[in-house]
């Protein structure tokens, strides 16, 4: 065997290896968020605005947990469904108010955004902030798209590839 050859398969080795390793430790990760929303109802949600930038850049992937209105205060960083039902927006606290009717109404503003949200949210559970992920966001929206199904098709057969190990064929017995 040549040395280039030698390289070649051990590149394709180490190639091999490298894939398995995040293989394993997104499949670890996609279970400890799986397993974390079973037991504690936490959601992972994408940022797609600037609105509270630089706190939570756009692209990020958040952790919240739904949390009583009660246990909400100023300050806090939250999840509410928007008024219109589609959607939802995270912005900060900035002051809750009940109405005679023991309706809980939050007012949001981003912290990029100069002015509160222009109505405040009645709600009566919001999602609590709990852990910034940069960049997976984006990753997450992408995969959603047809061309992240795809890919995501194509590195499950790169890494169904990286499990096949093609066996050494015999050379026939001499004569």
């Amino acid at each position: 065997m040549t040395t280039a050859h030698q390289l070649s398969i051990r590149l394709i080795q180490l190639l091999r290896s490298a894939v398995l390793w995040i293989g394993a430790a997104l499949g670890t990760l996609c279970l400890v968020l799986f397993i974390a929303g079973l037991l504690f109802g936490i959601r992972p949600q994408a940022v797609l605005s600037g609105s509270m930038e630089p706190t939570l850049p756009t692209g990020s992937l958040i952790l919240v947990r739904p949390v009583p209105v009660s246990e909400v205060s100023a300050g806090q960083i939250v999840t509410v469904p928007l008024p219109d039902g589609h959607g939802t927006v995270t912005h900060r606290v900035v002051g809750t108010a009940t109405d005679s009717n023991g309706i809980t109404s939050l007012t949001l503003k981003g912290d990029a955004n100069l002015s509160n949200d222009p109505v405040p949210y009645p709600v009566a559970t919001a999602g609590q902030h709990l852990l910034t992920l940069p960049y997976l966001g984006t990753l997450a929206m992408g995969l959603r798209s047809p061309f992240g199904l795809l890919a995501t098709c194509a590195v499950a057969m790169v890494f169904l590839l990286t499990l096949w190990q093609p066996k050494a064929q015999k050379s026939p017995a001499p004569n």
